[in-house]
């Protein structure tokens, strides 16, 4: 399993902004081939005057839902190439009117081929059953979100929260099929065989779980896993106790990890349980 998919959504914005680099890594090679002097990142204002002729350098921002100074700096950099004119509105000399000249309407004329083919081309990327509006409504949602920053207010909520009463139970047969397609929606590599097994719930769902085998002298602990959003909230330190409780181990009793994983180490220190890490 690749990290993009242990992450999950966790990794979203990583992966546009690989997108989104290749994307545009790509088209700037149609425009090189063809010798056509187009930047990629000119294509939002330019498509924008193209489409809909002079505009003021606030409804540029407005419409592409960017920075004034970020589309004033843009302008400048077309204005010194020629490619844009900036002249006082006849109405009102305090606002600046954005429109292409002749070296930018010759531009355009030349990108118009490359947008044409462009758009045919993403038809062919996008698989075969993609509702294209869908997949950018889709998109439009997803911004509207993070511009409202729904994204880190909610996250803010979700960390704050505190759990209700955390029940640690072992999973009955049925149960345990709940565990494994639970184990699977988290992106957890775990199949549980023979270990004994204890989960953590909340309001009846599965928040946290652990694998454990009592041995002779030790309790050999498989794993121990607990979703992001509750972690930190001693749900590790309940599981933990619940073994030992139900291990009836006394105060000599210790924990055997077959792996050296940090956080489960974090969680035995705190607790004050005695461990070792198996050598291999």
């Amino acid at each position: 399993m690749s990290v993009y998919q242990e992450a999950g959504l966790l990794i979203l914005g990583t992966r546009l902004k690989r997108i989104s680099d290749r994307f545009l890594n790509e088209v700037s090679k149609v425009y090189k081939k063809q010798g056509i002097r187009f930047e990629t990142a000119w294509f939002p204002v330019l498509f924008l005057l193209d489409s809909k002729g002079p505009m003021s350098l606030t409804k540029i921002s407005n419409e592409l839902e960017v920075s004034h100074s970020a589309i004033s700096q843009m302008i400048n950099q077309l204005q010194e190439k020629a490619i844009v004119d900036i002249r006082p509105d006849d109405s009102d000399a305090r606002i600046r009117q954005i429109s292409l000249t002749v070296k930018g309407r010759e531009l355009i004329d030349q990108a118009h081929p490359v947008w044409h083919a462009l758009s045919k081309s993403l038809n062919r990327i996008l698989p075969h059953n993609t509702d294209q509006p869908g997949f950018l409504d889709l998109l439009s949602f997803i911004e509207k979100q993070l511009n409202d920053h729904i994204l880190s207010e909610t996250t803010l909520t979700y960390l704050n929260q505190e759990p209700g009463d955390i029940i640690i139970t072992e999973p009955e047969s049925d149960s345990r099929e709940r565990l494994v397609r639970w184990l699977n929606q988290e992106g957890v590599v775990f199949i549980p065989s023979d270990e004994s097994l204890l989960v953590a719930l909340s309001e009846d769902n599965i928040i946290g779980m652990t694998a454990f085998r009592p041995e002779k002298d030790c309790i050999i602990l498989d794993h121990l896993y607990v979703t992001p959003l509750q972690r930190r909230k001693g749900v590790g330190l309940k599981l933990v106790q619940n073994i030992f409780q139900k291990c009836n181990a006394g105060p000599s009793g210790w924990f055997q990890l077959n792996e050296s994983n940090i956080d489960l180490i974090k969680v035995l220190v705190k607790s004050g349980f005695s461990f070792k890490v198996k050598q291999y």
